[in-house]
């Protein structure tokens, strides 16, 4: 961010970071609602896989980390 601010002026280093945050939140969150169905069926498919990503989002972040 503060390389893009430096390149580019304040202003439009400001609104190249803000699309870019706004782009990268939201990308992985529509991806993962189109392939919602056939991620279920993954982790349906292969329960001891699926327990690893279950087992990662227990807890608070401190524990996560």
């Amino acid at each position: 961010m503060w390389v893009a601010g430096m390149s580019f002026d304040y202003a439009l280093g400001f609104l190249l970071i803000m699309c870019g945050v706004t782009i990268g939140a939201s990308l992985p969150y529509f991806i993962g609602s189109l392939f919602y169905n056939k991620i279920q069926g993954w982790l349906e498919r292969y329960p001891r896989k699926a327990s690893v990503i279950r087992l990662a989002g227990e807890g608070e972040a401190y524990d996560q980390f």
